[in-house]
Formats: structure tokens, C-alpha cells, sequence
């Protein structure tokens, strides 16, 4: 993977002061100018557990991530999916799943990221119906044309070969988020690349032994490593995306954090 090659991206939110690690800021137009001036790409929106009518993705004021992407020269991407964390994947998921992406395909987004946690979390006893839901939610990206449907989970990859041959869509990839599979499988070099090409998109973040989400370098997750096993994938609009925690200094931090990726990619 050529660093060319490579859009990088950080999480809505990660550039506004508050704190709790992840919170949907106040006023999240005002993190474009802030990730322009950085050198980000993109910024990677979010939804909450909880519909929450002050997040544009919801409102009228839409249009206006376009509006300001465009005008601080930056890309829209993706959004992760977190309503799937605490309402798991049913057939209230899916009512929603189709709202949001009538929404989404408005602002031309390329890929929605559905993280397989807590309530929607994958095992070996609900592994048909997580199969199930995500067959009809595949198909619908592809009716709303949303390029990629990407998964977030701490299976192994035997777990999400089974999924990605039964729901047989060229669509579904994975999500590889390095802090959150640092403690389930240490050697993360030979984890990326068990999924290799099927991961369309990193999640930077560091993790500690207590599972705590820390500053990068202060964890569990060698990040030398981690460089290079994503310059053997070869994929077709690969992203990395920050998804750290911000410290005191978000702005501050956002900046090193890229400049140090870059480096070793």
C-alpha cells in the first residue's frame, strides 16, 4: 500500500475539547477548517445510541457537511454506525438502517461503518441471525448506492469468512480497529494480515491492559507493526481513520498523532 494511496480521516469530535473520549460535539462544522489546517482528508461523522435531532445527519442542515467538506477541501466518507451498539441488529434496526441511508445517499456518503458490539455483538449462537440482517442491510446500501458496508468486531477471521461468503455481497468488508483487538490477539501484525485485503478501512486508537482507550504510544498496540502490515494490503480506497483519545491538547494531539502514522507508512 503506497501512502498515496491512503486517505486519512479522523472521528467527528476528536478536534473539539470535552471530556468524555468520544462525545458529538456542540457545533461539529467548526472541526473542518481545524482538520483542513491539520491535513486530514476527511472527517468520519457519527450517530449515538440515541437519535440525537442536534447531529445534521438528522436535521435539515444536512447538506450543510457537504457544504462545508467542499469548502475546506475535504471529503465526505463515512460515518460509523453507533445506534447498532446498544439496539443490536433487528427488524427496528433495519426501519432505521433504511431512514439513515436515505439521509446518507443525499451527501453522496462512500461507505457506513455497522460496529459489531455489545448488543450487536457477534457469537456462535446468534451467528445465522447476524447473517440474516446483514444480507437485507447489504442489499440496501447497494439499492441506495452506497459503495462499501464495512463490519467492526473482535472475531476472528475465521468467524468473518463464514460471514462474508454467506452474505455473498462484494460490498461487505471489514473494519480493523487496533485498539479494540489488541487484547484479544497480540500479534497484530499477523491479525491485518490474516484479513488483508478484506480491510477496507484501520481505526487508530491505542488501548492499555484495563482495555482504557489512551494516547497513542501510551498502550498495547505497536503502531511499527501495525505500519507495516497495512503496506502488504492492497485495496482499492483504503482509509485510516483516528479514532484516539484526544488528551487535553485535541488539536495538538490530532497533528502529531498524523505526522507519526505518516512516518512510518
Amino acid at each position: 500500500m503506497n501512502l498515496k494511496n491512503i486517505s486519512f480521516g479522523i472521528v467527528q469530535g476528536r478536534l473539539t475539547k470535552s471530556k468524555e473520549i468520544q462525545k458529538f460535539p456542540k457545533n461539529p462544522f467548526n472541526e473542518f477548517p481545524i482538520a483542513k489546517k491539520i491535513g486530514y482528508d476527511f472527517i468520519e461523522l457519527i450517530t449515538e445510541s440515541k437519535i440525537n435531532r442536534n447531529n445534521p445527519i438528522w436535521s435539515e442542515n444536512l447538506n450543510l457537511y457537504k457544504k462545508y467538506a467542499t469548502d475546506n477541501n475535504l471529503l465526505i466518507v463515512s460515518v460509523c454506525d453507533n445506534f447498532s451498539i446498544s439496539n443490536g441488529l433487528n427488524k427496528k434496526y433495519l426501519k432505521y438502517f433504511n431512514n439513515l441511508t436515505d439521509r446518507l445517499r443525499k451527501i453522496k456518503i462512500n461507505r457506513v461503518i455497522i460496529p459489531l458490539e455489545n448488543k450487536s455483538n457477534i457469537t456462535k449462537k446468534n451467528l445465522d441471525k447476524i447473517i440474516f440482517y446483514l444480507k437485507k442491510i447489504s442489499k440496501i446500501c447497494q439499492r441506495k448506492k452506497i459503495p462499501y458496508l464495512l463490519i467492526e468486531s473482535n472475531c476472528e477471521f475465521s468467524m468473518f469468512k463464514k460471514i462474508k461468503k454467506a452474505v455473498n455481497s462484494k460490498n461487505l468488508f471489514f473494519l480493523y480497529d487496533t485498539g479494540n483487538r489488541v487484547n484479544y490477539n497480540s500479534n497484530i501484525y499477523k491479525d491485518i494480515l490474516q484479513f488483508g485485503n478484506n480491510i477496507k478501512q484501520i481505526h487508530l486508537k491505542d488501548k492499555n491492559d484495563k482495555g482504557k482507550n489512551v494516547i497513542i504510544g501510551k498502550g498495547n498496540v505497536n503502531f511499527y507493526k501495525v505500519a507495516k502490515a497495512i503496506k502488504k494490503i492492497k485495496n482499492k480506497q483504503f482509509t485510516i481513520v483516528f479514532e484516539n483519545n484526544k488528551g487535553s491538547e485535541p488539536e495538538k494531539n490530532a497533528k502529531n498523532n498524523l505526522n507519526f502514522i505518516k512516518k512510518l507508512l
